[in-house]
């Protein structure tokens, strides 16, 4: 009887230690792959109106979607005897069409048309994470605190091919801070959530036939949700939801009196992509 106890007990101790390795290996896998993802993304925005010259307190939108894909990098490491080191770089490029709604404004006594129009608009994206692990609930969890670097443009074409058509071309660096929390639901389905804040740097916006207009930093906001299978040791896909918040400070008045009022973005981008886990 003790023979059997002791056989029973070694072979739980043995299902624990395999369950906690393949929880382990799921994770690790999940955050050691090259991914090419294809995108859509939603752009809004709004101009603040802070002079009252409008009834609906904005002087212009953007609203519409667009096709896109990206590209990214991350492992998941050990380095100088420290566990669990994590690393993501990843690039992303859209393409497509916005509804403006908005005004032309008179040069001549200020005034005010309401205009609808189609816009021409590329972003693109450059995001790296770096930081470090750790895991929870026999290795089934794992909470990573990390610090972003983040670049964004943004080239705005209005009413293109109009005689009042031009282009606006924004962007920014920003910093941020967050956490990206991971699960695995089995040995091979891992659902990652993640959020984090931050400060734009430097952002700018240059007005063809104008010039550049330096605007002030504000606070900007990311969370994401994705869920990836791993299909084979080496082959995984998955599909998730990232959206983006931030906005734009008022610019000083330059050249003449033109100037950029405060204005908010807000990106949503639905992917699905695979990858090479290594």
């Amino acid at each position: 009887m003790k023979q059997h106890s002791a056989i029973f007990g070694a072979l739980i101790a043995a299902g624990l230690t395999i369950g906690s390795a393949q929880a382990d290996d799921t994770i690790r896998a999940a955050n050691r792959q090259v991914n090419l993802n294809f995108e859509r993304q939603k752009i809004e925005y709004h101009e603040y109106d802070t002079e009252g010259l409008t009834s609906g307190g904005w002087l212009d939108s953007e609203n519409g979607s667009q096709n896109g894909f990206s590209v990214d990098y991350s492992h998941q490491f050990d380095a100088e005897g420290v566990s669990d080191w994590y690393f993501k770089a990843a690039f992303a490029y859209a393409k497509g069409k916005t509804d403006y709604d908005g005004y032309l404004q008179s040069t001549i006594d200020g005034s005010l048309t309401p205009l609808q129009s189609r816009t021409d608009v590329k972003t693109t994206d450059v995001d790296v994470k770096f930081g470090k692990g750790f895991r929870l609930a026999s290795d089934r969890v794992q909470l990573t605190p990390v610090g972003a670097y983040l670049y964004h443009t943004w080239k705005r074409d209005l009413a293109p091919g109009a005689p009042y058509g031009y282009r606006e071309d924004y962007k920014h660096s920003a910093l941020s801070v967050g956490l990206l929390g991971q699960f695995a639901i089995t040995s091979r389905l891992v659902a990652s959530a993640y959020g984090s804040v931050g400060r734009t740097i430097s952002p700018e916006l240059t007005i063809e036939r104008i010039g550049k207009l330096d605007l002030k930093p504000r606070n900007i906001y990311t969370m994401s949700f994705d869920l990836n299978y791993r299909i084979t040791d080496n082959v995984d896909v998955h599909g998730g939801v990232q959206q983006t918040r931030f906005k734009y400070g008022q610019s000083d008045i330059e050249y003449g009196g033109v100037y950029e009022p405060e204005s908010k973005s807000t990106l949503t981008n639905y992917y699905v992509g695979a990858g090479y886990s290594f």
